[in-house]
């Protein structure tokens, strides 16, 4: 028997879109349970500035070596900054939010955008 492609296209979407809400319930089960143990914040400088990273446990669930949401690889201008960055981030985690930082956030924490943001124009 053949199926019409329009169908296999729905099959696979349909597919696609039951594995993407299975691994994302996982995930989030995850760092839900990883949040009741010790979430602990690491500043770290690089080549490029410094960075963060948040340990659930023994497991590193966030490495941030550079300034989320814009385009070129920046790093924070200060561990202050990258600290306070984290520190949202986790506060997030603990809301049980998505662990995503948006450009209105970034500037309120203070971080200058030099680069542009990913999918959007700069605006001053």
């Amino acid at each position: 028997m053949t199926i019409k492609i329009r169908t296999k296209f729905k099959l696979l979407l349909l597919f696609m879109a039951a594995t993407t809400f299975f691994v994302s319930a996982v995930i989030h089960k995850k760092v839900t349970r990883k949040t009741r143990t010790t979430v602990t914040l690491h500043t770290f400088q690089t080549a490029i500035g410094w960075g963060y990273r948040i340990d659930a446990g023994r497991n590193t669930i966030i490495y941030q070596p550079f300034v989320p949401v814009i385009e070129t690889h920046e790093g924070f201008a200060s561990k202050e900054l990258a600290e306070k960055v984290g520190r949202m981030v986790i506060a997030k985690l603990i809301a049980k939010e998505r662990p995503v930082i948006s450009i209105e956030e970034l500037r309120m924490a203070g971080v200058r955008i030099y680069g542009k943001p990913i999918g959007q124009n700069l605006i001053n």
